[in-house]
C-alpha cells in the first residue's frame, strides 16, 4: 500500500528560482491560510467532542440499552408465544391420539365382526348345499 500523501499538509515558501515571483509567493500564503484554517477547524472539532463527546456517548449508550431491553420483551413474547403453540400441539397430538386409538380398536372389532358373519355365511350355505343334497 502507498504511503500517505501529506505534501499538501506541508508549508513550503518558494524556491530560490521563484524567490521573486509574486504568483509563487501568493500560493504559497494561500496554502498556509488553507492550512491554518483547516487546523482551527480540526481543533474546534476537538473540543466539541472533548466537551460533549462523553455526554453524547452516554446518551447512545442509554438509547442503545432501551433498544435491547425492548428486543429482549419481544424475544420473551414470542418465546412465550412458541411454547404455547406447542402445548396447544401436545394436548391436540395427545387427544386426537386418544381418538385414533379408539377408531382402530372399532375398526378392528368391526373386521372380527365382519369375519366373523363371513364364516356364519359360509357355514348356512355349506349347511343349505347339504340339506339341497340330501
Amino acid at each position: 500500500m502507498a504511503a500517505m500523501d501529506i505534501s499538501r499538509y506541508q508549508l513550503e515558501r518558494p524556491n530560490t528560482e521563484q524567490w521573486n515571483d509574486l504568483n509563487a509567493w501568493t500560493r504559497a500564503v494561500e496554502n498556509a491560510k488553507a492550512q491554518k484554517e483547516h487546523q482551527q477547524l480540526r481543533l474546534m472539532n476537538l473540543e466539541l467532542l472533548h466537551r460533549y463527546g462523553p455526554n453524547m456517548l452516554l446518551k447512545q449508550n442509554e438509547q442503545l440499552s432501551q433498544l435491547n431491553t425492548r428486543y429482549d420483551a419481544q424475544v420473551a413474547e414470542v418465546k412465550a408465544q412458541i411454547a404455547a403453540i406447542n402445548r396447544k400441539r401436545k394436548v391436540d397430538q395427545t387427544q386426537f391420539g386418544q381418538q385414533l386409538q379408539q377408531l382402530d380398536a372399532e375398526f378392528l372389532e368391526l373386521c372380527s365382526k365382519n369375519v366373523a358373519i363371513e364364516t356364519a355365511c359360509e357355514q348356512l350355505k355349506s349347511q343349505l348345499a347339504k340339506k339341497h343334497c340330501v
